[in-house]
């Protein structure tokens, strides 16, 4: 059971303006342009296993996340769904895990990653160095939403570039 709840006190909106949108969502012609500035030709797209589940909440974001039910008070031990900052918060985490790769070879939306490349040799590497960032962030992907070393792929309702 998955409890689903929309959190709308004071306390919770104004815990909100203390995680900022983050600066770095990347927006679908800037994806595009990136994609053929670096002439990218192989691609994969992955997606993170239950994204927001992963991230612990330490003491005092819990208390933010507290609601009462008819058996007592309860508050969340892991970033939940349905909180408004929840997306930005797992976002800007996902950037800071990816640093050194942003827009460089990935691009990160929440929980999707993508991940570009001229070729399969250096898309071997890029993957190398983002499986390495995602282990030393104890981040953990779905196998079965991602897509490896492809020639085109769909991210952000995006279709990559096919290249003839």
């Amino acid at each position: 059971m998955q409890i689903v709840s929309k959190p709308e006190s004071v306390e919770i909106t104004s815990a909100i303006k203390d995680n900022p949108t983050p600066q770095n969502q990347p927006r679908s012609d800037d994806v595009l342009d990136t994609l053929g500035e670096k002439q990218a030709q192989t691609y994969s797209v992955c997606d993170m296993r239950q994204g927001f589940w992963q991230l612990e909440l330490d003491e005092q974001s819990k208390e933010k996340t507290a609601f009462m039910t008819h058996r007592g008070q309860y508050e969340f031990n892991r970033l939940p769904y349905g909180l408004a900052n929840s997306p930005a918060t797992f976002n800007m985490i996902m950037n800071e895990v990816i640093r050194d790769l942003n827009w460089k070879s990935a691009l990160v939306y929440v929980d999707d990653i993508l991940i570009y490349s001229k070729n399969f040799e250096e898309h071997l590497c890029h993957l190398a160095a983002l499986f390495d960032k995602l282990i030393e962030a104890n981040l953990k992907l779905k196998p079965s939403k991602c897509q490896f070393a492809c020639k085109e792929v769909q991210y952000l309702a995006i279709l990559s570039p096919k290249k003839a």
